[in-house]
C-alpha cells in the first residue's frame, strides 16, 4: 500500500462526523440500495477516494460509486472542508468521463490494476462493475409509478375504445 496513513484515516472518515448514519440512509433511499449494500458502497466509494488521492490520476469511477460521489458533494462542508481539505489536503473535483459505446468501461482496466496492486483483492463486481440495464432502470426514480400509470391510462383508452 502506497500511504498507509492516508488509507488508515479514510477507511475511519464519516460524512458529517457523527451523522454518517443519516448518509448511509440517504444513500439507501436516493439508491434505492439495502444498508448492507449502502453499506458496501460507501466503503468502496472511501477506496476510490483514496486510488484517486494516491495515484494523482483524473480516474472515472463506475456508475454506483459516482452516485456516491455526488450525494457526497451535497455535504458540502463534509466534503470540501473535513474530507478535501482536512484528510487529503487538496482538492478533489468530479470529472466523471462518461461511459459511451465508443469509450466502454473507462473507469475499469486503471481502476481495477491499482485496486488489485493496492489492496490486493480484484475490485467487488458488484460495485465496481457497470452496470445492467435493468439496474439501470431500476435506478430510474419513480419509473415503476410512472409505467404503472402508463399502463393504467392505456387500459383506460382501451376500455373508452370499446364502448
Amino acid at each position: 500500500m502506497q500511504d498507509a496513513q492516508t488509507w488508515a484515516r479514510l477507511a475511519s472518515f464519516r460524512v458529517s462526523g457523527v451523522y454518517n448514519e443519516r448518509f448511509i440512509a440517504e444513500l439507501c433511499r436516493e439508491l434505492r440500495l439495502s444498508p448492507a449494500q449502502a453499506e458496501q458502497a460507501y466503503g468502496e466509494y472511501l477506496r476510490l477516494i483514496y486510488l484517486m488521492q494516491v495515484s494523482g490520476l483524473p480516474l472515472s469511477p463506475p456508475p454506483l460509486l459516482d452516485r456516491v460521489w455526488r450525494l457526497h458533494l451535497g455535504h458540502t462542508r463534509s466534503y470540501w472542508i473535513d474530507l478535501c481539505q482536512n484528510l487529503l489536503r487538496r482538492p478533489l473535483h468530479r470529472n466523471p468521463v462518461p461511459i459511451t459505446a465508443e469509450t466502454g468501461a473507462s473507469h475499469t482496466p486503471p481502476l481495477a490494476q491499482l485496486y488489485l496492486e493496492e489492496f490486493g483483492t480484484p475490485p467487488p463486481p458488484a460495485v465496481w462493475a457497470p452496470p445492467t440495464l435493468w439496474a439501470q432502470l431500476r435506478a430510474i426514480p419513480h419509473l415503476r409509478e410512472f409505467l404503472f400509470g402508463y399502463a393504467l391510462l392505456l387500459l383506460v383508452i382501451a376500455l373508452f375504445e370499446r364502448l
